[in-house]
Parts: C-alpha cells; sequence; structure tokens
C-alpha cells in the first residue's frame, strides 16, 4: 500500500544564467520513514542520446471520420493508435501502427452505445472505454468497436472529468473540486458506488481549469497529474496507488492563495511569474516528459530519474522564428512508453524545425494539406546515459 514503505529521495537542481531561475526538487516516496538527498545533477540531458531510431507514421486522413483537429490523448495498445480529439471532433479516433484509418470509437447521439461528446477514454485488453459527461456515462466497446454495455453514474455522482479502468473492470475516477471535493480520485465499482477514496482535496488545489487526460497509460505506467500541483502519482493496474513523485519547478513555491485559483496562475504567468506544467506529465520507468509553462511561454520538460540529469527547453521565441526546433528533442510529446516517445507535427511544427532535410517530401506534402505526422523515437534499451 501507498503508505506503508516509506523512502524519499530529493533532488535539487538549479539553473543559472538563465532568463528565467527555478530550483527543480524532485521527491520520490512511497512511504514516510527514511529520506536521501541527491545534490549533484545535471542540467545538461541530452533527449537525443535515449534514441535507437527514428521512424514516421503518416496519419491517414483519406476518410471523412478521420480528420484530427488536435491530439488531446493517445494511448498505443493492441497493435492500434487510440487518439482523442477533443477540441476538434470531440471524438476517438482508431489507426493501426502504419497510420490507416480504422474507425471513430461509437458514434454520437443520445441512443445506447452513442455519446453527445467524449470527455475521456481508456482503453485496456478487452475493451475500449469511453466518458461521455453530458449523458453521464461511461460506455464500453469491444475492440473491434461493437457497443457492448453503458454504465449510468447519473444521480450518483457529479464531477468525473477522467478515468481509468482497472483490471477488475472498476473505474478510477478524477474528479473536478469545483464539483466534487471530497477526494482528486475515487474507486469505485461499475454501479458507481465508492470502493475507496484516494488523495483528498486539499485548499490550495486548483480549480477552474479544465482537466483533459488527468490519467495516462504510459504503457504498463499509469500516471495521475492535477493540474499545476507539484506531485505525480503511479497507479496499478488494480486501482491501487503506487509511488508518488513531488516536483517543484520553482524557487519559491506558488503561494496557496494564487495556486487555489487558475485565473490569478494565468495572471501570475503572463507576468513570467511561476512555473507549472501545462498538461498530464509522462513517465516510461525511466524519464519525465511535459509540456509546462516556463514563465510566460511555454516548454519542454525532460527528467531522467535513473542518471539523475534534466533539461528545460523554451519554446520562448519559436512562433516568432526566432529561433528554431530540433527533431532531435521530444517536442510536442503524445505517447510514452519503455520502447518508445512519440510526438506529433503538423504544417506549423514542420516549419520551425531545423532539420527539415530528415523529413520525407511525401510526409511534407501530407502536412501542408492539413495532415497530422508522429515522430516515433524507438528508445535504446540501456538506461546508462554518460
Amino acid at each position: 500500500m501507498f503508505y506503508r514503505i516509506l523512502v524519499v529521495c530529493v533532488f535539487t537542481m538549479t539553473l543559472l544564467g538563465c532568463r528565467h531561475k527555478e530550483k527543480v526538487s524532485v521527491f520520490v516516496a512511497n512511504d514516510m520513514k527514511d529520506s536521501c538527498l541527491v545534490s549533484s545533477l545535471s542540467n545538461t540531458l541530452d533527449m537525443n542520446s535515449y534514441v535507437d531510431s527514428l521512424s514516421f507514421i503518416s496519419l491517414d486522413d483519406s476518410d471523412a471520420n478521420s480528420f484530427i483537429k488536435d491530439i488531446n490523448k493517445c494511448i498505443i495498445k493492441n497493435d492500434r493508435i487510440y487518439i482523442l480529439d477533443f477540441f476538434g471532433t470531440e471524438s476517438v479516433k482508431v489507426f493501426d501502427l502504419s497510420g490507416k484509418f480504422l474507425f471513430m470509437v461509437g458514434a454520437k447521439g443520445g441512443g445506447p452505445g452513442e455519446f453527445f461528446r467524449t470527455f475521456d477514454f481508456d482503453v485496456n485488453d478487452n475493451g475500449i472505454y469511453l466518458l461521455d459527461v453530458r449523458n453521464r456515462k461511461i460506455i464500453e466497446y469491444a475492440l473491434d468497436n461493437s457497443f457492448r454495455e453503458e454504465y449510468r453514474y447519473d444521480g450518483k455522482l457529479s464531477g468525473i472529468n477522467s478515468f481509468f479502468v482497472t483490471n477488475q473492470s472498476n473505474f478510477v475516477l478524477g474528479m473536478d473540486k469545483e464539483i466534487y471535493d471530497d477526494a482528486k480520485v475515487l474507486l469505485v465499482n461499475q454501479e458507481f458506488e465508492i470502493i475507496q477514496h484516494i488523495l483528498p482535496f486539499n485548499e490550495k488545489d486548483t480549480q477552474g481549469q479544465l482537466k483533459i487526460g488527468s490519467f495516462r497509460r504510459c504503457g504498463d505506467n499509469i500516471v495521475f497529474y492535477y493540474p499545476v500541483s507539484d506531485d505525480i502519482y503511479l497507479f496499478e493496474k488494480s486501482g491501487e496507488l503506487g509511488k508518488k513523485y513531488s516536483i517543484s519547478l520553482n524557487a519559491q513555491p506558488i503561494p496557496d492563495e494564487i495556486r487555489s485559483d487558475y485565473n490569478k496562475v494565468v495572471s501570475e504567468r503572463k507576468l513570467g511569474g511561476f512555473n507549472y506544467f501545462h498538461e498530464s506529465v509522462y513517465y516510461n520507468g525511466n524519464l519525465f516528459l511535459a509540456t509546462m509553462f516556463y514563465g510566460s511561454s511555454k516548454a519542454l520538460f525532460c527528467l531522467d530519474i535513473v542518471n539523475q540529469k534534466y533539461i528545460i527547453k523554451s519554446y520562448e521565441g519559436i512562433m516568432e522564428l526566432f529561433k528554431k526546433l530540433s527533431i532531435r528533442d521530444f517536442n510536442f510529446p503524445v505517447y510514452a512508453d519503455n520502447n518508445q516517445i512519440v510526438c506529433a507535427m503538423n504544417q506549423m511544427i514542420y516549419e520551425k524545425i531545423e532539420e527539415k532535410e530528415m523529413i520525407d517530401p511525401a510526409y511534407i506534402e501530407m502536412l501542408k494539406e492539413g495532415g497530422t505526422l508522429l515522430l516515433v523515437y524507438h528508445l535504446r534499451n540501456d538506461k546508462t546515459h554518460e
């Protein structure tokens, strides 16, 4: 259990000579007895040193249902690529590993097996699950997209905004503090009867932000991150809480009165006041990877927890063409597991890439026509990166 064995490791890193100075502290805990301090971390992590090879997947957009505006969540499982386009078509699209479009999960509507808007989704070995907040239900489909069952929570719970399915077919739910303030995470059965309250809310937890995909399946790692917090949690497939990582990105903590109100966080961020993760964090057992707000701009964050190295690469100046992106970095990640890191590229990102010669001309034409290209970084097997 989470509170039985305790090991805390604190990694302290300070960036010097940068416009944004921050102190990055990492606490690794699965109980609270012993602690160790590692004070010699290097901020010279080279993402390319983790890569064995790079391949590309062009997502098929020839079908009327295959269009993707944005990738808001991605799961690669069962030799398929599952993509939630939340801000575009509000649905999940499924492709094979060559990029061929297979189907859109379910259909829009109000009937059995239909959804108003897909707010979140999950995939396990047995099926595909969609969260329809408007109709207050989780819909289960077989892996071939045939409708199986609906699990309705109307009148039972409110405030569900993310979830994953356990290997016992229970649901682990991420909750919205503005609607349900007992706990960040609940373990419930298929009748939405509460089995366990997990991670109680506290006064400093942020309110007022739309939280898409607070849970991420990263291969065998299931990651939960609550927006603007310093805490990252790993869950077991059973729904049991595993490790906790606390990653502070600021020399001084964000004041509680600001952290608790997302509107205040945004106001301070525009002044370059605070650093925080922009979205849920990826973790593959070695690397933490995320998009973060770095002062007033966005940045790529990568931390090697095994070899105690990290890097923060600001995107400031990219849009104004003051500097270029490198294809050797994991820019705009959408998925990670032990074997691969997958990043997304559209025409706008391609225009900012320095090494354009690495992109096949056929892919360039596809991008110009509004398509999406996945960059698959196949990782080296060893975990030693000197």
